[in-house]
């Protein structure tokens, strides 16, 4: 098992806070947790870290977009109380 050093990144979250007329918000832009240290709860941890700051700021609600064939993600997504808002839907041709 590999343990981050004090000096390591495990990963990096990236979000906008929003707010206007209907709310505040945050948009997760992009969340990654590099390759050595998945499976491990950082993923968990972070998104749990994010919604305690969001929620101390008295924001509505974090919105993301994930890719459907994201299995993992999607799972974390879910596990952390996350529910699908919007399906986009392609054919290739």
């Amino acid at each position: 098992m590999i343990e981050p050093s004090l000096s390591s990144k495990v990963g990096y979250l990236w979000f906008h806070a929003h707010h206007d007329k209907t709310g505040k918000s945050a948009f997760i832009y992009d969340f990654v947790i590099f390759e050595p240290f998945r499976g491990k709860g950082y993923g968990t941890k972070a998104l749990e870290t994010l919604i305690k700051e969001i929620q101390t700021l008295h924001f509505d609600k974090i919105n993301l977009h994930v890719f459907g064939h994201n299995e993992i993600a999607l799972a974390l997504y879910k596990k952390m109380g996350f529910v699908t808002t919007d399906l986009s839907m392609t054919k290739y041709l």
